[in-house]
């Protein structure tokens, strides 16, 4: 496929939103959910910079999703990479809270650090939702590139 074929490919979207930008906003709801953990955990006289690792996890989406809007013929690439570190939190987040969890005999009411799972858990599943968002766009945009060549 020439360049200028590629170029009048509409953007991969996710629900009409281009996925630059729900990259962006996945970003800000980590950050949102490490600084709001944080926060609680600092009113109940226990805070832990570690309650911040959300926010921590932010900072690469937020980074991905402005370059992806800024550099649009590199936008493929840096989707890709945002999908795959976005697998590698879901299964860091689930996997830990599943952990605790187990250890805990799966009575929340036995867990060390009720917060922190929750933390880890909602984490997890806003990852693993962004990777399905992620995957579903990559086979839209694969189903718009082989509709555009089949016209030619």
């Amino acid at each position: 496929m020439s360049t200028t074929q590629h170029a009048t490919l509409p953007p991969s979207t996710a629900g009409g939103l281009p996925m630059p930008l729900i990259t962006v906003v996945f970003a800000t709801l980590l950050f949102g959910l490490g600084v709001a953990m944080y926060l609680l955990a600092s009113g109940a006289g226990a805070g832990s910079r570690t309650a911040l690792f959300p926010a921590v996890f932010g900072i690469p989406f937020l980074i991905l999703g402005l370059l992806a809007m800024t550099l649009p013929k590199q936008r493929k690439h840096l989707m890709h990479a945002s999908a795959a570190v976005a697998t590698l939190v879901a299964l860091m987040g689930l996997g830990m809270a599943a952990a605790s969890l187990a250890r805990a005999g799966f009575d929340v009411n036995q867990l060390g650090r009720p917060r922190a799972v929750l933390a880890q858990g909602i984490m997890g599943s806003l990852s693993l939702g962004y990777v399905l968002l992620c995957v579903k766009s990559f086979i839209d945009a694969r189903k718009a590139r082989q509709a555009g060549g089949a016209s030619q």
